[in-house]
C-alpha cells in the first residue's frame, strides 16, 4: 500500500491519506494546525523535504516540512547484500538508468542462463551479460547504493539498493533533487505530532 497526503474539506485544515490501490472510502484523515492546497507544493525550493526508509518495517516516507506527505512499501537488501543504514543525499539521478553490477546472463543462443547474474560473472562464448534496468534511479553512494523502481515483496529482495514501486518511484523522482536528505535506519520515524490521530475525549 501507498499512501499519499492532500489537503481536503471546506475548513482546509486536515491532511487525507488515502490508499493507492483501493477507493477513497479508506481514507483516515489527520488534524493540521496550517495546512496548503498539498504537500506537494511547487515551491519546493522553500521547504524541507526528506526522504526515510526503516528496514525493519520494509517501509519508505518522504517528508515534507517535517509532515509524512508519502508513505509507502520497500524491499531493502537481502542478508549476502544488506542496505547499509546511514544518512546519506541524493549525489545524482537518471531516468533510465542500467546497473553495471547485477544482471541477467545469456548464452550464444539468446537463452537467459542466469536471471540473477553478476558482472564479474565469466560470460560464455558468445554470450553477454545485460544489466537490470533501474528506472528513476537516485544514486547515494558512489559504490551502488541507490533507490530505483523494482519488484517490491515487503521483505528484502535486492543486491542492496532500495527498490520502490513504480508509481511511488516516479512522483518522488520528480519531487526530490540532487542534495535531497535520505536516512536509512532500522526503526520506524515517530509520527509528527501535528499528524497523530487526537484522542477521543
Amino acid at each position: 500500500r501507498a499512501i499519499f497526503a492532500g489537503c481536503h474539506g471546506i475548513s482546509g485544515m486536515y491532511v487525507q491519506v488515502c490508499d493507492l490501490f483501493q477507493n477513497f472510502s479508506s481514507c483516515i484523515s489527520f488534524p493540521l494546525s496550517t495546512c496548503t492546497s498539498c504537500l506537494f507544493n511547487k515551491n519546493a525550493d522553500k521547504e524541507i523535504t526528506v526522504f526515510f526508509v526503516c528496514l525493519n518495517d520494509q517501509r519508505g516516507q518522504y517528508l515534507v516540512d517535517g509532515l509524512v506527505a508519502m508513505d509507502f512499501p520497500l524491499s531493502s537488501g537481502v542478508k549476502a547484500y544488506p542496505t547499509k543504514t546511514g544518512d546519506y543525499t541524493v549525489i545524482s539521478k537518471k531516468e533510465d538508468h542500467i546497473s553495471n553490477l547485477y544482471g541477467k546472463m545469456y548464452d550464444a543462443e539468446g537463452k537467459c542462463i542466469n536471471y540473477n547474474a553478476e558482472s564479474t560473472d565469466p560470460v560464455p562464448e558468445g554470450g553477454r551479460f545485460d544489466g537490470s534496468p533501474m528506472p528513476y534511479w537516485q544514486r547515494l553512494t558512489n559504490a551502488g547504493l541507490g533507490l530505483h523502481v523494482g519488484k517490491v515483496r515487503r521483505y528484502p529482495v535486492s543486491h542492496g539498493c532500495v527498490r520502490l514501486p513504480r508509481n511511488v518511484a516516479q512522483i518522488l523522482y520528480k519531487q526530490t533533487s540532487i542534495g535531497t536528505p535520505v536516512t536509512i535506519q532500522n526503526t520506524p520515524l515517530p509520527v509528527p505530532e501535528a499528524q497523530k490521530t487526537p484522542m477521543v475525549q
